[in-house]
């Protein structure tokens, strides 16, 4: 079956920021977004580490049950709202789908995510000066 939001699925998982314990590795990833036209998906990634206090507001640590029916694991699952991957969307004989994360908690994952981003500072990139300005 070819990944849908609401899925969880493996995928080599490249942290962009430093997360005690963990690294580039095959994980679970939760399915935030596909672009339905170039099949481009965002994927927020589930890890076992305990996030640190400073970053617990925007994890969220997966009842047991809900883990269990999503596929994953008896140990304590978290899903981290504050960073994500973008996959090009496998085709159905290449996902890994192990279950899917549906109705509220999905609710409680988009929110967890879209506070993550409006709280977490951005950094400003400037492009090349334009010619005929200073500093070109």
């Amino acid at each position: 079956m070819t990944p849908v939001v609401g899925d969880v699925i493996w995928l080599p998982y490249q942290w962009k920021r430093p997360y005690p314990g963990d690294q580039q590795k095959i994980r679970p990833c939760y399915v935030l977004a596909v672009a339905e036209k170039d099949g481009i998906m965002h994927v927020l990634p589930i890890t076992h580490t305990k996030p640190s206090p400073d970053r617990a507001a925007r994890v969220i640590a997966l009842d047991p049950a809900v883990a269990y029916g999503a596929g994953l694991d008896a140990q304590q699952n978290y899903l981290v709202c504050d960073e994500y991957n973008t996959f090009k969307r496998p085709t159905k004989n290449q996902a890994g789908t192990v279950g899917e994360l549906k109705g509220e908690i999905a609710s409680t994952i988009r929110d967890c995510f879209r506070g993550a981003m409006l709280s977490t500072p951005r950094v400003a990139v400037k492009g090349p000066p334009k010619p005929g300005k200073a500093g070109a």
